[in-house]
């Protein structure tokens, strides 16, 4: 896994040692998670943050035909459904995450680049934009904005889960994923022993606040 920018302990309060070993801890879940937690799909299941030149060519179409039903191809450098850096950050930001800063690792031509902290004022373009979020409860989420639709992951749920597949939260009954070999973006609608789809009105903190393990188990 490429080694990632550490934002996670500089946003944290100085609260003493416990709050220093839960700020540890959330550390230690987000990177054991993330690193199967990313819409870049190959032969090892829908998510794989790893980099495209890392992984062996994926045929992508027959991939995802064999495990669900692809609604809609799109060339991300086509696409109008793009945010700028700052769309992203005011979109993500307006649903609550502000936790931690919202970053970028793919360029529009689907360069990959270690992960950086995007601007608020800047107009460049990116396939996908990603922040976290940590509920109250310490439940750890990680948000992705992918062609401008919004997704959440449950990281602490799925590390702790029984189900086959992991889970993911949308609000519509598709995902968007992005392919940057092929620098495109697939809707799809995957077959649950591949990804297990929630849809929710609106992906933001207050939601999320809301959905315990107890919650997502009675969805």
């Amino acid at each position: 896994m490429p080694a990632r920018k550490n934002t996670f302990a500089t946003s944290a309060p100085k609260r003493g040692k416990n709050a220093a070993l839960i700020v540890v801890v959330v550390i230690a879940l987000l990177l054991c998670a993330l690193a199967a937690s990313y819409f870049i799909l190959d032969r090892n299941g829908f998510f794989n943050r790893q980099a495209p030149q890392m992984n062996e060519p994926v045929d992508m179409e027959a991939y995802y035909g064999e495990n669900g039903r692809i609604v809609s191809v799109v060339q991300a450098d086509q696409s109008t459904a793009l945010h700028t850096e700052a769309d992203a950050v005011r979109n993500l930001t307006g649903r609550g995450f502000s936790q931690f800063p919202v970053t970028s690792d793919f360029s529009i031509d689907g360069e990959y680049r270690e992960p950086e902290e995007v601007s608020d004022g800047s107009t460049q373009l990116h396939p996908i934009y990603e922040t976290n979020y940590i509920t109250r409860n310490g439940d750890v989420w990680v948000i992705y904005e992918i062609n401008g639709q919004c997704l959440a992951n449950p990281v602490s749920y799925n590390m702790g889960s029984g189900n086959s597949a992991q889970l993911i939260f949308s609000e519509r009954d598709t995902v968007m994923s992005y392919d940057a070999s092929g620098n495109r973006f697939y809707e799809t609608l995957p077959d649950e022993s591949a990804l297990i789809i929630r849809v929710i009105d609106r992906i933001d903190a207050e939601t999320l606040e809301s959905l315990t393990k107890g919650e997502i188990d009675a969805l």
